[in-house]
C-alpha cells in the first residue's frame, strides 16, 4: 500500500469526515423536505417548518459535539436522530404526494408508506439514549450498561414487530393512506399476531426512561457545581421537550389556534438538543441560573397581566355594560400602563 493510499484510508476513518458525511446527508434530506412540502402544497404536514427546525437543531448540535468531542457518542446519537427525523418527515410527505395527489402512480410510493408505518418511533428511540449517556457518553456503572442493553433489545424487538406488520399491510394490492401519510390497511394473520406481540416490548421503555431520569436526579444531589450546571441545562431542555410533545399531540390536526399552538410547541422541541449542546460544550454554562430566574419572573408577570386583562374585560362588559371594542381597548391600555414599569 502506497503512502497516498494509507493517507486516504486514514482520512476515511477520521471522525471529522464521518461527521461531515452525516451532516451532509441531513442537509440533503432537509432540502428534500422543503421541496416535498412545496410539491405537496400542505405545510402543516411538516409542522409549517417546525420539522425542518428540529432536524437542523439536532444536526447542528450533533455536528458540533462530534467535531469537538469525537469520542463522545452523544454527538453521533444526535446526528443519527436528525437523519431519522428527516427521513420520517420526507417519507410522510412523499406518501401524501403519491397516494393523495397522484393516485399511487409515483415510484417508491409503497417504500415511503412502509417507512412511515414501520419506523415512526425510530427518531424518539434514538434521541432518548442521550439521557443515560449524558454528559460524556460513559456508562456510570455495569448495572446501567445492562439497562442500556435491555433498552436496545426491547427497542429492536418492538420495531421488528412494527416492520412485520408494515410489510404485510403494504404488500397487499390496494393501499390506502390517510391525509398524514399513515397507512390505513391493517396486518393480517401471523403478521398481525407478531405486530400485536411487539407492543409487549414497548411497555418497559417508559419505565427505563423514568429510571434514567431518576438517575440524573440522584446524580444532581451529589454532584459538584459544574455537573449541576450541566444537569440544569439538560433538565430544562428535557422539560421543554416533553411539554412541547404533549401540546403537539393534543393540538395537532386542529385548525386555527390549535394549529398555531402545535407549530409553536413543535419548534420548542429544538430546545432539547440545544440545551444538551450547551451543557456538553460548556458554552455559557453558568447562564442557566439567570435564564431560569428570568423565565420564572416573566412567566409570573405574563400570567398576572393576562389575568388583569381578562378581569378588566369582564368587568367592563358584564358589570359596567360598555361595548366590547371600547372595553377591549380600555383594558389593553390599562395592561400596557401596568407593564411599562
Amino acid at each position: 500500500m502506497t503512502v497516498a493510499e494509507t493517507a486516504g484510508h486514514s482520512r476515511l476513518r477520521s471522525p471529522t469526515v464521518w461527521a461531515a458525511v452525516l451532516a451532509g446527508l441531513a442537509a440533503g434530506l432537509l432540502c428534500v423536505l422543503v421541496t416535498l412540502t412545496v410539491l405537496a402544497a400542505d405545510p402543516q404536514m411538516s409542522g409549517d417548518g417546525g420539522d425542518a427546525v428540529i432536524v437542523l437543531s439536532f444536526a447542528t448540535v450533533g455536528l458540533l459535539v462530534a467535531l469537538r468531542q469525537p469520542a463522545n457518542p452523544i454527538g453521533w446519537v444526535l446526528l443519527t436522530c436528525a437523519l431519522a427525523t428527516a427521513l420520517l418527515t420526507d417519507a410522510k410527505l412523499y406518501a401524501v404526494l403519491d397516494y393523495r395527489l397522484h393516485g399511487g402512480g409515483l415510484p417508491l410510493g409503497r417504500l415511503a408508506v412502509f417507512w412511515v408505518d414501520a419506523f415512526w418511533p425510530l427518531d424518539f428511540l434514538i434521541g432518548t439514549t442521550a439521557l443515560i449517556l449524558f454528559p460524556d457518553g460513559r456508562m456510570p456503572s455495569p448495572r446501567w450498561q445492562r439497562v442500556m442493553w435491555a433498552y436496545l433489545v426491547a427497542s429492536v424487538l418492538w420495531v421488528a414487530g412494527q416492520v412485520t406488520g408494515a410489510l404485510d399491510a403494504v404488500a397487499r394490492g390496494h393501499l390506502r393512506v390517510d391525509a398524514t401519510g399513515q397507512v390505513l390497511n391493517n396486518p393480517t394473520g401471523l403478521a398481525a399476531a407478531l405486530f400485536g406481540i411487539s407492543w409487549v416490548f414497548a411497555a418497559p421503555l417508559p419505565l427505563i426512561w423514568l429510571a434514567w431520569v431518576g438517575r440524573q436526579i440522584a446524580t444532581y444531589r451529589s454532584a459538584a457545581n459544574l455537573r449541576r450546571q450541566q444537569l440544569k441545562w439538560l433538565s430544562g431542555g428535557a422539560l421543554i421537550c416533553v411539554v412541547s410533545l404533549m401540546v403537539t399531540l393534543v393540538t395537532n390536526g386542529y385548525p386555527g389556534t390549535g394549529r398555531v399552538l402545535a407549530d409553536i410547541s413543535r419548534l420548542a422541541i429544538a430546545a432539547f438538543p440545544v440545551c444538551m449542546g450547551v451543557a456538553i460544550l460548556r458554552y455559557r454554562l453558568y447562564e442557566i441560573d439567570r435564564i431560569i430566574s428570568r423565565t420564572l419572573a416573566y412567566a409570573i408577570i405574563t400570567g398576572l397581566l393576562v389575568g388583569v386583562y381578562a378581569g378588566l374585560v369582564l368587568l367592563a362588559t358584564r358589570v359596567l355594560g360598555f361595548q366590547t371594542p371600547v372595553a377591549v381597548a380600555a383594558s389593553t391600555l390599562a395592561v400596557v400602563a401596568l407593564f411599562t414599569p
